[in-house]
């Protein structure tokens, strides 16, 4: 064991065939991190860990999450850098840390990459913040060390004069990069491998968010598409609009017709879409430009007109909104008016804020790792004590190679898992399964299921139904429930290949042998 100060190589395990960047095990076995250990205090299991050493292709890597049942180890070895390349003292180890770069999304495809930290706060926040040389003044150095409380502060040597240069300053030095901690293997493990080992978790997913930013201005392409309404074109004008019981009263229980149902949809479209009914400020502004245009309402006892934005209210309490606002019924405009072609331009711009402001607000947090295409690379590093009370020298490896994280959605490594259905007819199957799991169902819901057929419920017929005032708990087999979605969800696969042809990729049925006696 040699114990000194002399500078450290930190690298990939070389008997391991691993480079000067951190090596990387792709595992899909549950105990992993005890297998990892035992496999490298095993001369002979050795060649099983090497079997997981993640090896990527040409290209681009791709590494998966934990529900793909597939975890990442990353290995590093330490050594003294001098002739011989002794290891290191473990007591010598201060900490260390792997942390997950991305890949600048604004310089891709540059002569090099330029890294994003996920750098944290006092308070928590965090997000992805650019990581500069160490000549940048406005951005931590991508070799600086990864907690702020330790990385070194440059100074005037004028306490004033370095409060006013800092507050000039932007403040990512006050900011922690993320990491995940390495440890030290065990001493049976060093003394197996004659190696100083470390080893951590590679995180592939997060539940750390940041709020993510505010989207730009949308542009007119993207609201003014095919499904923006003719009711609210000016070109729309030449056409003839089918308008539904034109001066006429419509009630929930109105019959509907094509021209009912079209009409319905621009409604919900303007409710839903466009925020109509908004406590927003960009959403009074569409109704105030509504507002603009007066529909006919002749024959009635109302005044003769009515702005637009008001009728669409009333029509969204009655058709949108249902029975909970009160109103049973609203009258439908003698005529459609159609806005001019300097409304339209106004109504179409308050469109495009409201659209914007509920994107904004369905989008209030960015994940870490859930944004699709980004690329990251990991990195370790070790602080190693000196004996002579200086502080801790921080030891860098190279990157890894450019890798991308797998959304949950696509085929991983592990093995397939099998859930196994019931057989309901065997003999004394069915006196086997009882009720496992129970729902407390309101009085409201119960009246609902009680009063209509399925029928009705399809034909849009339901009714909510006389109320009894009394509450159900209701049982239910879950084995058995979920052969019935089995058989009902093999129906519609069989339906939808006509359309879609995803048979082939969604369900293969292969026999199982049968067992020997």
């Amino acid at each position: 064991m040699v114990t000194h100060t002399d500078p450290v190589l930190i690298r990939g395990p070389k008997f391991l065939k691993g480079g000067a960047a951190p090596l990387l095990l792709e595992r899909t076995d549950a105990r992993f991190m005890s297998n990892v250990r035992d496999e490298l205090a095993s001369p002979l299991r050795l060649s099983e860990l090497r079997k997981t050493i993640f090896e990527p292709g040409s290209g681009t890597a791709k590494v998966f999450q934990p529900v793909h049942r597939t975890s990442y180890v990353a290995l590093i070895e330490l050594v003294c850098d001098v002739p011989g390349s002794p290891r290191l003292d473990p007591a010598k180890i201060d900490s260390a840390g792997l942390v997950i770069r991305r890949v600048s999304r604004q310089i891709r495809g540059g002569a090099s990459d330029v890294y994003e930290g996920w750098m944290q706060s006092e308070d928590g926040a965090a997000s992805w913040m650019a990581l500069g040389g160490p000549l940048s003044s406005s951005r931590v150095d991508k070799d600086a060390d990864p907690d702020a409380a330790r990385r070194h502060r440059p100074s005037t040597g004028d306490a004033e004069l370095d409060r006013r240069v800092a507050a000039l300053r932007p403040r990512a030095g006050d900011l922690s990069e993320s990491v995940s901690e390495l440890f030290v293997m065990p001493a049976r493990v060093s003394a197996a491998t004659r190696a100083t080992l470390l080893f951590g978790l590679m995180p592939t997913t997060s539940l750390e968010n940041n709020p993510a930013p505010p989207l730009a201005p949308l542009d007119d392409d993207d609201v003014f598409n095919p499904s923006y309404p003719l009711f609210l074109q000016a070109v729309a004008s030449n056409l003839r609009l089918g308008l539904p019981f034109a001066g006429r009263r419509v009630a929930r229980q109105t019959t509907p017709n094509a021209d009912l149902t079209e009409y319905v949809s621009f409604v919900e479209q303007m409710v839903i879409q466009y925020d109509l009914l908004g406590e927003t400020d960009a959403a009074a502004l569409l109704r105030s430009r509504l507002d603009q245009i007066l529909l006919p309402f002749p024959d009635s006892d109302s005044p003769p007109t009515k702005p637009m934005g008001q009728h669409l209210e009333e029509a969204a309490r009655v058709l949108v909104l249902g029975p909970s606002e009160g109103a049973s019924s609203f009258r439908m405009p003698g005529a459609w008016v159609h806005p001019n072609e300097t409304q339209e331009r106004l109504i179409l711009d308050a469109i495009k804020d409201t659209v914007r402001q509920r994107l904004d607000a369905m989008r209030r947090q960015e994940s870490r790792f859930d944004a699709p295409g980004d690329r990251f690379r990991a990195r370790a590093f070790v602080r190693v004590r000196h004996a002579d009370g200086c502080p801790p020298s921080l030891h860098w490896t190279e990157e890894t190679v450019a890798f991308e994280i797998a959304p949950w959605y696509e085929t991983g490594p592990a093995p397939m898992p099998v859930v196994q259905l019931p057989d309901p007819f065997g003999p004394g199957a069915l006196a086997r399964f009882k009720p496992n799991v129970a729902f407390a169902v309101p009085s409201t819901i119960a009246d609902v299921i009680r009063s209509n057929s399925p029928d009705q419920l399809i034909k849009g017929e339901g009714k909510r139904g006389t109320s009894v005032g009394i509450a159900w708990l209701c049982g239910f087999n879950i084995p058995l429930i979920t052969l019935c979605a089995f058989m009902v969800l093999s129906i519609f696969l069989s339906l939808f290949q006509i359309i879609f042809w995803w048979l082939a990729f969604i369900k293969i049925c292969i026999p199982i042998p049968k067992r020997q006696p």
